[in-house]
């Protein structure tokens, strides 16, 4: 994960707190997506080692 990951869902949660763009919720749950896959191949190659 990086931390231009995490700002931008920082930056994501944020404005859709405040006033939602058109596309801003598809674009949050692409950003989840990917970080969830992330997160899931980190837990496999823990649990391989």
């Amino acid at each position: 994960m990086t931390n231009g990951t995490i700002d931008e869902l920082e930056a994501l949660v944020c404005s859709l707190v405040v006033a939602p763009e058109p596309g801003e919720v598809a674009h949050l749950l692409g950003v989840l997506d990917r970080l969830t896959a992330r997160v899931t191949a980190a837990v496999g190659e823990l649990d391989a080692a």
